[in-house]
């Protein structure tokens, strides 16, 4: 039931059933986690950390590793998602060595690209160049997260006004990813566009933006602050307000504080009219990465899975 609700958008329903399961059978790991990832996503960060902690326990109990690294995992973006970087980073860096010793790839390539994304919100770009490089090789060609990974590596090449270098690869990921796990990937996109000085597609990525956050609250308010700051590399100083101001909305109605913040900290600079500061120049030392994401891009495909409710993960880029 969790399943088929979450193929149809019915995200209520979904984590109602999802939190049902875990208690109908509890000494199954994956039904905790996957109840945990739910709560996490409706902010119910309580809830959230009670899950991802029994899924632990039973993982540990029954020697399910890739569960235990999964728990793990959850928590760390648990943490990352309120604003907690110290604390996300040391359940990460848990994971990454429990995910070597145990020797799993996939494993290893989600601590991986968890590890980037925290790289990428504390601004540092050795160590997103590190974790991505090594998280594209871990990667199957197939797995379900790699087109996210490539989303959360341009978002960090954005961080760094590097626009050139994200744009190919948000264009890419825009077109392979289902419709509904858009957000705020499409978003993502239309603030490469604008960097690029391409309008017209920055208009396109806007309008597909709004037309899917009027059935995903929950990604509304980090897509909002994207298209504010591409309607601010534009110059379009009322549009890139008029975003801002209702991410902060949207962030007080899904109890989101940290993009709440995120977004006055952004309005603030708007209204101060304060341009972005353009990079010297591109990086040349990620051209190998960025060409190695496109390739594997290009030949990625879902595999298929049945319903869509906690298969998927959502592009994790956001602000610090």
């Amino acid at each position: 039931m969790s399943e088929w609700a979450g193929g149809a958008w019915k995200k209520q329903t979904e984590l109602h059933f999802a939190e049902l399961a875990a208690r109908v059978d509890p000494n199954d790991p994956s039904l905790a986690n996957a109840a945990a990832r739910l709560c996490r996503e409706a902010s119910l960060f309580d809830r959230a950390a009670l899950w991802f902690e029994r899924g632990y326990r039973f993982a540990a109990w029954s020697g399910d590793r890739s569960e235990a690294v999964s728990s793990l995992l959850g928590y760390g973006a648990l943490m990352k998602e309120c604003g907690r970087l110290d604390e996300a980073r040391r359940w990460f860096l848990k994971a990454a060595r429990r995910a070597a010793r145990t020797g799993r790839r996939r494993s290893a390539a989600e601590t991986r690209h968890d590890l980037m994304a925290l790289a990428a919100e504390a601004g540092d770009v050795s160590e997103v160049i590190e974790h991505a490089d090594a998280a594209v090789e871990l990667y199957p060609l197939h797995h379900r997260r790699l087109p996210y990974l490539a989303h959360d590596f341009a978002y960090a090449l954005i961080r760094t006004q590097q626009y050139a270098l994200a744009y190919p690869l948000l264009e890419l990921f825009v077109r392979v990813v289902p419709r509904h796990h858009l957000l705020p990937g499409v978003a993502t996109f239309a603030w490469a566009a604008a960097g690029r000085g391409l309008v017209h597609r920055y208009d396109d990525a806007e309008r597909r933006a709004l037309a899917q956050i009027s059935v995903d609250q929950q990604q509304a308010a980090p897509s909002l602050i994207f298209l504010a700051e591409g309607a601010r590399v534009l110059g379009q100083w009322s549009r890139a307000e008029r975003h801002a101001r209702e991410a902060i909305d949207s962030a007080v109605r899904m109890n989101q504080s940290r993009y709440e913040q995120d977004a006055r900290a952004l309005l603030a600079d708007v209204l101060e009219q304060r341009p972005i500061t353009r990079a010297d120049g591109e990086m040349v030392e990620v051209y190998p990465l960025t060409r190695h994401f496109e390739i594997r891009l290009r030949r990625w495909k879902p595999r298929r899975e049945v319903g869509g409710g906690t298969s998927q993960n959502r592009a994790s880029g956001s602000r610090a």
